[in-house]
């Protein structure tokens, strides 16, 4: 009878162990399925770092751009301060006029207006007849008359341009 009780004691043991163990694949399948969560979280927390670093990178990219752009139109203002809008000969058509410029070196020369109004820096070339002055991309369509409004050649007279 000791040995029935003995076996029946080592049965009921390894049935605690087999629950034990039961108990704990339980708790490791639930530890899983937590462990497996928390990746997903991980994860998408990831993701969606990975889409927040791609949308800062595209903004200090428009802003690099933007800022180029702003240095440019600076300078372009810069350029443009430079000129003044004036008439040729008195009662004639007009022209962006630059003063000559000690400190740079530039001569006092005249640009086309609807060229330089559309971005473009086009110098006025006094023509042969020295009645008008052409601009080398719009040609006699942007010539500029040195006659004053009387038709006669009075304007050239108080026109100072170096022929270039």
């Amino acid at each position: 009878m000791y040995m029935e009780i003995k076996s029946a004691l080592d049965a009921l043991r390894e049935t605690a162990k087999l629950a034990g163990t039961l108990k704990e694949i339980a708790d490791s399948a639930k530890l899983n399925e937590v462990r497996i969560a928390i990746q997903e979280q991980v994860i998408a927390a990831q993701e969606r770092v990975l889409e927040l670093q791609s949308l800062l990178q595209s903004d200090r990219e428009t802003i690099a751009k933007q800022r180029d752009e702003i240095s440019c139109l600076h300078r372009a203002e810069v350029e443009r301060d430079k000129y003044k809008l004036r008439a040729v000969v008195p009662g004639g058509a007009v022209a962006y006029f630059a003063a000559a410029n000690s400190e740079t070196g530039e001569p006092e020369h005249w640009l086309c207006q609807p060229c330089f109004d559309a971005g473009k820096k086009v110098a006025l070339k006094i023509q042969p007849n020295m009645r008008s002055m052409h601009c080398a991309v719009g040609g006699p369509s942007h010539a500029v008359s040195l006659l004053g409004d009387r038709g006669d050649d009075a304007g050239t007279r108080s026109l100072r341009i170096n022929r270039a």
